[in-house]
């Protein structure tokens, strides 16, 4: 941002952190399979005793349409 704010004054930055920039968590990777768990839903998807990750990836675009809004 710093390299173009002048440039292109309109510019618009987001930045996307799985668990914020502090706090315990915040070195974490926040990748899907990890929040899908860690939110439960894996307890609704594939079969008894046998857990499935969700086709797409939920936690991912869940994060983009919040950037986006």
């Amino acid at each position: 941002y710093d390299a173009l704010k002048d440039t292109h004054p309109r510019l618009i930055v987001c930045d996307i952190s799985g668990y914020g920039d502090d706090g315990p968590y915040r070195d974490r990777k926040a990748y899907d399979l990890l929040i899908q768990s860690e939110a439960g839903f894996l307890s609704i998807t594939g079969s008894p005793g046998q857990p499935a990750k969700a086709g797409c990836s939920i936690a991912d675009i869940a994060a983009g349409m919040y950037a986006y809004t």
